[in-house]
């Protein structure tokens, strides 16, 4: 489907990207494009005219109908740069930490302001630069910390206001929570100040640039983009709706908009991930959408695969460095004289990588003989028993994970390491 070269500068310089939001924006392409190849006959970056843009992908349906379109994915980086509040919540807790104050009773509200006239505004939270803050944190709460320190069974209070900053920590005795308030810096305040729309913009520039004539769409992916896919609730709030239909009025060559998000669905005790896609057609179109080309677009969303996870918890997994993927680590299942446990986790305790004493806490909270939790397999070897049958087992609802099940199934007593019974 991809040309070598392409497929090598894809994984290279962009799913192996340093930056976080590259490699999901990657990932998402190359999750679009083979759910469209399973539906349609599909071609990378094609080129129409000499010196012309190549969008993502060409696709063309059973019937010989044709479509171009881009494949995006949009975040709220640059809000969290301006507002980094989630940063100043990190170090303000690590910082007490360090100095013996548990994060458990402290509440943080950081003021803030709506920056612009009414329906084209953005919101600007009262912090200091996300560089400043280690050393403000430091010069403005060593005196809360300690005296939070000597006498912790009292409340204590800190207001900072120098007009641009303005922050208030309460501390409050014997509470098990922590939390805090600020103005939604990533909800949409403007209907073309917004992430949303400025991506956009700048892919309905580049499908013009093609030189193709026919019908575009462009899919927005989500790379914690929070209000994708999310009705707007307070009344200066603008829906995604109302961005997109804006953006119509003025882009005629645009068909179609498809925003692709995960999303997670509570169930009892479980919570089951899927995908949500909203479809959005332009009414004033050059070139409107056929029934067949939505059909299509239907079937390519049964061939999507299921999320591993939400958006942030991908780009925290990135940021720590982490391109492994989900293991079953530290979870088993015991039964009579058979035992589940993670097959990745086999394998690194086998190859020197997994410490032995750390399997053992993990699994079994038991690393010494003072233990009240039994050690399985060493209960199997006092008993005299050796494993009967090994089998590789996948999830009950997934084969698709990135780890697989060991069961492994011990036999009756053996005179080979036990004796005669």
């Amino acid at each position: 489907m991809l040309p070598e070269e392409k497929l090598n500068r894809l994984i290279q310089k962009e799913l192996n990207s340093s930056d976080p939001v590259k490699s999901i924006a990657c990932e998402w392409e190359i999750i679009i494009l083979s759910a469209l190849s399973k539906v349609s006959e599909i071609e990378y970056e094609k080129i129409f005219v000499e010196e012309g843009r190549a969008p993502d992908v060409f696709c063309r349906l059973s019937s010989g109908t044709c479509f171009l379109a881009d494949i995006t994915t949009v975040s709220d980086r640059e809000a969290h740069k301006e507002n980094p509040a989630h940063y100043f919540f990190q170090q303000v807790s690590e910082f007490l930490n360090k100095r013996g104050v548990s994060s458990k009773g402290i509440d943080i509200r950081i003021d803030g302001d709506f920056v612009g006239k009414y329906g084209d505004q953005k919101v600007k939270l009262a912090l200091p630069q996300k560089g400043e803050i280690p050393n403000f944190i430091k010069k403005n709460l060593s005196s809360f910390a300690k005296a939070i320190s000597s006498s912790g069974s009292e409340p204590h209070q800190i207001l900072i206001d120098d007009g641009a900053i303005k922050i208030q920590i309460v501390y409050t005795p014997n509470s098990n929570f922590s939390g805090g308030g600020y103005l939604s810096y990533t909800s949409l305040y403007s209907l073309t100040r917004n992430p949303i729309f400025n991506r956009l913009e700048q892919k309905a520039k580049q499908l013009k640039k093609s030189g193709f004539s026919g019908i575009t769409g462009i899919f927005i992916c989500d790379g914690w983009c929070s209000s994708l896919n999310k009705m707007a609730t307070g009344t200066r709030e603008i829906s995604q709706d109302l961005v997109i239909q804006n953006f119509f009025q003025n882009n005629r060559r645009v068909s179609f908009i498809l925003i692709v998000t995960p999303e997670e669905e509570n169930s009892g005790f479980s919570t089951m991930m899927r995908n949500k896609l909203n479809f959005f057609s332009n009414p004033n179109a050059d070139y409107p959408v056929t029934d067949e080309l939505f059909k299509t677009l239907d079937l390519m969303e049964q061939r999507l695969p299921k999320p591993e996870s939400m958006p942030i918890n991908a780009l925290k997994s990135l940021e720590e460095n982490s391109s492994i993927g989900l293991s079953h680590y530290g979870g088993y299942t015991m039964a009579g004289d058979m035992i589940k446990i993670s097959s990745r986790t086999l394998v690194e305790l086998l190859a020197g990588i997994l410490d032995a004493d750390k399997f053992l806490a993990d699994h079994f909270d038991c690393v010494n003989e003072s233990s009240q939790i039994p050690n399985f397999f060493k209960n199997k070897i006092l008993d005299g028993k050796m494993i009967e049958k090994i089998e590789l087992g996948k999830s009950d609802d997934d084969d698709d994970d990135d780890d697989d099940w060991i069961i492994i199934k011990f036999g009756e007593s053996d005179s080979a390491i036990s004796p005669y019974r």
